[in-house]
């Protein structure tokens, strides 16, 4: 699969406070070709609102609720997720480029043709959420949890997944070899990455967690 930006309308009208987000949010029920800029919002209710060819800018988010909402054809650019609840949330077409997600819960989430691209994903609920033909681009998804989820045509490139919690996910057909995956929790027998692709270095590291060592 080809991973593109999405193409946003030309003309997107600027959102720059939150009382002109929360209007548009209550007389819509959704936020379509907006562009929120350099938004620095705390504590606010999002749930089940519908974000459709927006672009998030330098935007701060801390302790808000997402749940329930759709991102469609969303491009998030250099912002910040800080303690977020993005529960049941659903995300497709989307673009999220140099920005983190840190202490948020995404658990039953699903994630279409989504790019991860140069972000953080630190210490987040991402338990039991679905992945289809998810891009994990030069991106850290670390001291994550990310167990009994469903990936199909994950891709990897260049990821770091460092002491994230992978229990009972089945990763076949997943490419590591560009990756660090180092610390990572699977299931005794690593089932997990049954059918998965993996250098010598991790497969030797693997087997070191077995109390198997590995001459050089």
């Amino acid at each position: 699969m080809i991973f593109k930006k999405p193409v946003l309308p030309r003309q997107l009208m600027e959102v720059s406070d939150i009382s002109a987000l929360r209007d548009c949010c209550e007389e819509n029920g959704g936020v379509q070709a907006q562009k929120l800029q350099k938004l620095n919002v705390c504590d606010e209710d999002f749930g089940k609102v519908d974000f459709s060819e927006v672009l998030f800018s330098e935007c701060r988010f801390k302790d808000c609720c997402f749940r329930k909402v759709s991102f469609v054809k969303a491009v998030i650019e250099n912002c910040q997720f800080i303690n977020c609840n993005f529960e049941d949330s659903f995300w497709k077409g989307c673009w999220i480029q140099e920005s983190k997600v840190s202490g948020c819960t995404m658990v039953g989430s699903i994630f279409k043709e989504t790019v991860w691209k140069e972000g953080m994903v630190q210490y987040a609920n991402c338990n039991e959420c679905r992945f289809e033909n998810v891009f994990w681009d030069e991106s850290r998804i670390v001291s994550s949890e990310l167990s009994e989820c469903r990936m199909k045509g994950l891709k990897m490139n260049r990821a770091v997944l460092t002491e994230s919690n992978f229990f009972k996910t089945m990763l076949n057909g997943t490419d590591f070899t560009s990756s660090d995956i180092s610390g990572i929790t699977l299931s005794g027998d690593f089932r997990e990455l049954r059918g998965a692709v993996i250098n010598g270095f991790q497969a030797a590291d693997l087997v070191r967690q077995l109390g198997i060592k590995v001459e050089d």
